[in-house]
């Protein structure tokens, strides 16, 4: 590569690069802290013998990501725009190795189009501007995915490579548990493509076993925390999740792969993917690559995967898919830089296809109440609060991190907050954690309230109906019946995105 193409390379990457970022930014400081990220916040607070401990025991989702927020949180502060900046970093990030890997197996078309996909792909801009892990989880998929690539590598290339793959094998492990799909996608992606070069199969293969290994080693205690929420009985972190049919995993990857926010204009991305995807074949077809079986392989598993896993341990599935949007990208680019379509009907469909990816972005952007609106909750709040009123939370005690945050955003005083946590181990570890003076029992609320309070607030999150009853997701059912029993009364129940908000008047105790 000369001077002069290493530069044109390197600003047009940049400029990628600064594009994806522009997109995850909009609304980054302004969108309301939802309870996902409220528990970012809650945890990552929290000493480093409690995250690694305690909490890794009773929370579903390894520590990685907390200890990650932890760390970074310490760079600069625990503002949700700085532990959302860290997804924002991680997703713009996953272009880097897309585009290195679609250059190597593709050409440098191919790089381009793959790499803006991932820039400008809703569901990736989505993620990314959430403080939780799917977007820095992408991010060590897309580098586990190079690193895959080059395993067949002579020498000490493909050592590096195997131990480059290990470690990020390991690392996503400790991010989340779907890590554990990806590791095997990623080995039947080596797979693939040794089973093309018969002399370098036995190295391969050693290598690959090796990577396996390291990654075992690096991830061996998330993985004996993961073995153990599998086996638990109390399931209560998912069992609000139905199990995914068939027809419901279908319409989850429309919305998260194919047509995020697009709508209408569904059936026309469809279309367009199908027809890409259709001319990958040919492509493959004709060259018999082992790259595109590869990446076809992978996305394929993956997509069979997911959907079955959820069957014993549901998971959210437009969340977790995201990393399928990595082998989609490199298919979809592969297709269109190939000599199968004419150049202008290729230029075309890239060009209508990058183009619904970016409408997507906008609406999604210029969508209302696309989170749980913990910022009008706490205007109504500040509006309508009486002095001397206390707020009571029969729900996570993560709520309070919501509630507090946006209401000293405003300038407003936070109000007193009693917590009578769901009777969960990870809600009680929370509470105690965060909430020192909470309650264990709603009994005692009655008491603790004291006399001459004017009323109190109730400030709950929307359940779904198989766990609004449910003590272990929530004591409302509880702390309204000690409430009657005080002969307090319901006076108004008001209603925002997500959440409930409930005022009574005061308990005669």
């Amino acid at each position: 590569m000369t001077t002069a193409s290493r530069w044109r390379t390197t600003t047009g990457v940049s400029a990628l690069l600064a594009l994806a970022i522009t997109a995850r930014l909009v609304h980054l400081d302004t969108d309301p802290i939802w309870y996902d990220e409220a528990a970012t916040i809650g945890i990552a607070s929290m000493d480093w013998r409690v995250i690694l401990g305690p909490m890794a025991e009773v929370e579903s989702s390894p520590p990685g990501y907390y200890i990650a927020a932890k760390l970074w949180s310490a760079l600069h502060d625990d503002s949700i725009w700085w532990l959302r900046m860290l997804s924002v970093l991680a997703g713009a990030g996953a272009i880097i190795p897309v585009f290195l890997l679609a250059r190597t197996a593709f050409g440098t078309q191919a790089a381009w189009i793959a790499g803006a996909f991932i820039a400008l792909a809703a569901s990736h801009v989505r993620l990314s501007q959430d403080a939780r892990c799917y977007a820095l989880l992408s991010l060590v998929t897309a580098t586990a995915m190079l690193a895959a690539a080059r395993l067949s590598g002579d020498g000490k290339r493909g050592i590096a490579a195997a131990i480059c793959l290990g470690t990020l094998m390991g690392i996503g492990l400790w991010l989340h548990a779907t890590a554990a799909l990806i590791a095997v996608s990623l080995n039947l992606f080596v797979l693939v493509q040794l089973a093309h070069d018969r002399a370098r199969l036995p190295r391969g293969l050693l290598l690959l076993a090796a990577a396996n290994l390291l990654a075992l080693a690096i991830a061996a205690r998330p993985i004996l925390a993961i073995l153990a929420h599998l086996g638990a009985d109390d399931g209560y972190v998912d069992r609000w999740i139905a199990p995914p049919a068939i027809i419901d995993a279908a319409r989850l990857y429309g919305r998260t792969l194919v047509a995020p926010f697009l709508y209408v204009l569904s059936p026309l991305a469809l279309g367009l993917h199908i027809l890409l995807l259709g001319a990958a074949f040919l492509t493959w077809w004709r060259q018999r690559s082992p790259m595109l079986l590869a990446l076809a392989a992978m996305l394929a598993a993956s997509l069979v995967a997911l959907p079955l896993a959820s069957q014993f341990r549901p998971v959210l599935l437009d969340r977790t898919a995201l990393f399928m949007l990595l082998p989609l990208a490199l298919l979809l680019a592969a297709a269109a830089a190939s000599a199968t379509l004419p150049r202008r009907l290729s230029a075309a469909l890239v060009a209508a296809l990058l183009l619904l990816q970016a409408t997507g972005v906008i609406r999604w952007h210029t969508q209302p109440d696309r989170r749980e609106r913990w910022d009008q909750a706490a205007e109504i709040l500040q509006a309508q609060m009486q002095p001397g009123e206390p707020i009571v939370l029969p729900d996570s005690s993560f709520v309070s991190i919501s509630l507090a945050r946006h209401l000293a955003r405003a300038g407003h005083a936070v109000p007193r907050m009693i917590a009578v946590p769901p009777h969960s181990p990870l809600e009680q570890l929370v509470a105690q954690q965060l909430m020192p003076g909470f309650l264990p029992d709603a009994s005692a609320l009655c008491q603790h309230l004291g006399d001459g309070i004017p009323g109190l607030w109730l400030v709950l999150r929307e359940q779904p109906d198989p766990v609004a009853a449910d003590d272990t997701f929530t004591t409302r059912s509880a702390v309204r019946a000690a409430l009657l029993h005080g002969g307090a009364s319901l006076r108004e129940t008001l209603r925002r995105p997500g959440i409930v908000l409930e005022r009574w008047t005061a308990p005669r105790c």
